[in-house]
């Protein structure tokens, strides 16, 4: 059972790890930042700003995987981040660069545009490549 005086130190390191996350995002020490993104979330894990931050985190540790072309990992850590918060656009976007990279060109298209979406701006370039491709790819299988 939780004493009041526990329940207020716990409640206090959530700022605590959730800083110490932001300044490892910051500093590109991507996995330290998932480490104490994690222990923020432990402790609070509905707080909507500490979710937010963590889709960042994730978001941003699957961008360093995607230039490396480490395709799988990009993946599992984008799906972590919208685990965290489904309407992060970043994560759309890398989603869709994924999917670009693996010639699923409907992924691309449909992940690019929700990012678009979100972020109230036009899709970024891929997306209209990835629909030149998919209609090149339909016109190749009807002939």
């Amino acid at each position: 059972m939780l004493t009041p005086m526990l329940a207020m130190l716990i409640a206090g390191c959530v700022p605590l790890h959730q800083d110490l996350a932001l300044t490892a995002l910051q500093d590109g020490r991507l996995n330290d930042a998932v480490q104490e993104v994690q222990l923020a979330l432990a402790q609070n894990p509905e707080n909507p700003q500490v979710k937010t931050l963590a889709a960042a985190i994730y978001t941003n540790r699957a961008a360093r995987f995607y230039y490396v072309n480490k395709m799988n990992t990009a993946q599992a850590d984008l799906e972590r981040a919208l685990a965290y918060d489904p309407n992060y656009s970043a994560t759309w976007d890398y989603l869709g660069l994924v999917a670009f990279s693996a010639h699923n060109w409907k992924d691309a298209i449909a992940d690019g545009e929700r990012a678009a979406a979100l972020a109230e701006r036009a899709p970024a370039s891929y997306v209209e490549t990835a629909r030149v491709q998919l209609e090149g790819t339909q016109r190749t299988l009807q002939r």
